[in-house]
């Protein structure tokens, strides 16, 4: 593919990736990110037309982070051996499932979240209320019922560094 190349800062793009996504929006909307070793789509609807063409750009990563990291699983899958594993999982998360079952989960741990907050008289946005609920869907969703919400955020984010220490 032939794409312009755009460079970024990698630490200024770790801070706040946004200007310099708007400013590829704007200027080269498909570009190849050498700091990244990417090609960044940026506008929703190129996204939307060229996520199709799995013969461009594949799914498929042998070689990936995620891979090396969990095995090939259906993120990194494309066409029959993509829509077999979605096929699998819809039941669980197709929209009368959420509507039905996690909506109510998820209402609930917020419900809980907010009622053990409330004493305090404030909370920080992310420490206090959004990492315990993700911590908590992500129990729910695996099925990992046993950890509580801030083992699961431990486990998480320390697959993100390690992420992030074998990419950056």
């Amino acid at each position: 593919m032939d794409a312009p190349t755009y460079d970024i800062d990698p630490q200024s793009f770790w801070r706040d990736p946004y200007p310099a996504l708007a400013d590829l929006r704007r200027t080269a909307p498909v570009a190849y990110v050498p700091q990244l070793d990417a090609v960044l789509i940026t506008r929703r609807n190129d996204i939307f037309e060229n996520e199709k063409k799995i013969d461009i750009f594949s799914s498929d990563q042998p070689d990936g982070l995620m891979t090396q990291l969990m095995g090939q699983n259906m993120m990194r899958k494309d066409g029959e051996a993509h829509m077999a594993e979605r096929k699998a999982i819809f039941p669980t998360v197709s929209p009368r499932t959420v509507k039905t079952v996690w909506k109510r989960q998820f209402q609930n741990f917020t419900a809980a979240t907010l009622e053990d907050l409330a004493p305090k008289g404030q909370a920080d946005m992310v420490r206090d209320i959004a990492m315990r609920l993700s911590g908590d869907a992500l129990r729910a969703i695996t099925g990992l019922t046993n950890l509580d919400w801030q083992e699961m955020d431990r486990v998480s984010q320390g697959m993100d560094r390690r992420l992030c220490q074998l990419c950056c």
